[in-house]
């Protein structure tokens, strides 16, 4: 792995110890998707917040699945 992926894989190694059901893939240097369940978007924000010390949020985006309830 580059070394310019280092703080990109320690925020994937992290969401993925505290929310094993979520599928965490690093994009590129700074953009890393994270897809999981609904239920889990309040915890999962709070842990960027309390745990990672995320102070700014650039995109986050939604779908709900009417089809899947």
């Amino acid at each position: 792995m580059s070394d310019k992926f280092i703080i990109e894989e320690e925020i994937r190694q992290s969401i993925n110890n505290a929310f094993r059901s979520a599928k965490v893939k690093i994009q590129r240097q700074g953009r890393i998707i994270v897809e999981f369940r609904s239920g889990i978007l309040p915890a999962f924000v709070s842990y960027l917040k309390e745990y990672l010390d995320f102070k700014h949020l650039v995109m986050m985006s939604c779908v709900d699945w009417l089809e899947d309830n």
